[in-house]
């Protein structure tokens, strides 16, 4: 009777252990899957970013808005633009009040920040530039403020202990680019109080005059004539700490980190990289070194 039970239990046990396996191999397939999408559309996104500023946005419809908005993180508001925005205008003729006014089913509007964001990158497109990003973990440094999050523009603030200005640009959404390009009236439309709204005044005129000496909007443009040699092909800003990778290639050691998190080929030529090793290139170091203490005072 005894012996009988013990089998019994061992055969439960038995069945337990193989539906856990079952279930642990599903959820692993599943897992692999999302991250083989979630790379796929990675690489997707990176292709259409670069072709797609080559097509008018007059001809532009719903694919290129979404992929658009996925590829600068406003895709939460794809349903909205296309049914408010999209079909009552081209977005070639879009202007920011247009995104401004958009709104969710709870009544909720664009965010500033967000609108002129988006705002901002059009015009990117319009004038044939590369789309303008943000960049995760970069430090708090006024040289490349317009690639900051909103984060990293409500920590700035924070740091400078000026809390009310940090969250009327957090609520508001503004990250770096566009902080580098608000305009008076819409300073007003922040909601700082009168009290602070000149010493905001104040910083984001030094602010944006740092931005102004660097690349405007992340074009390789300037009237600085900045150093092809010295500009990283992923921000296309001028380099503080470049790397060589297996490529061949200099880049800004940050953001091809980034991309080697996401992926195995090389960003300019696409081969496979097998090894992500990344080696100092001290001579451009030196050259950007020089170009920075020549003209950002």
């Amino acid at each position: 009777m005894e012996k009988q039970k013990l089998r019994e239990e061992l055969e439960n046990s038995k069945r337990e252990f193989n539906e856990a396996t079952r279930i642990f191999t599903e959820r692993s397939r599943i897992l692999h899957k999302i991250r083989e999408i979630s790379s796929e559309n990675s690489v997707i996104i990176n292709n259409w970013k670069n072709k797609m500023a080559e097509r008018k946005l007059d001809t532009w419809k719903t694919e290129e808005l979404n992929y658009l908005l996925q590829s600068i993180g406003l895709e939460d508001w794809f349903d909205e633009l296309n049914n408010q925005v999209l079909k009552s205008v081209k977005l070639n003729e879009a202007r920011l009040v247009h995104f401004m006014n958009v709104q969710k089913s709870d009544g909720s509007h664009m965010p500033l920040g967000e609108a002129k964001y988006l705002w901002l990158t059009l015009q990117h497109i319009k004038e044939g530039k590369p789309i303008p990003q943000v960049v995760n973990d970069i430090d708090l440094d006024e040289t490349n403020i317009n690639l900051w999050k909103v984060e990293n523009v409500v920590s700035y603030f924070k740091i400078k202990n000026l809390n009310m200005i940090a969250n009327a640009l957090e609520k508001a959404k503004v990250n770096g680019l566009v902080l580098t390009n608000l305009n008076e009236s819409e300073i007003v439309q922040l909601g700082i109080g009168n009290e602070q709204v000149d010493l905001f005044l104040q910083i984001l005129q030094s602010i944006q005059k740092i931005a102004k000496k660097l690349l405007t909007g992340n074009s390789i443009e300037t009237s600085q004539n900045i150093p092809e040699i010295i500009i990283c092909p992923l921000s296309t800003k001028p380099m503080k700490d470049p790397v060589i990778a297996q490529d061949g290639k200099t880049y800004e050691r940050k953001y091809i980190e980034e991309w080697l998190q996401d992926h195995d080929k090389s960003p300019l030529t696409e081969e496979e990289l097998i090894d992500k090793s990344l080696t100092p290139n001290n001579e451009i170091r030196k050259s950007s070194e020089i170009w920075r203490k020549k003209n950002i005072k």
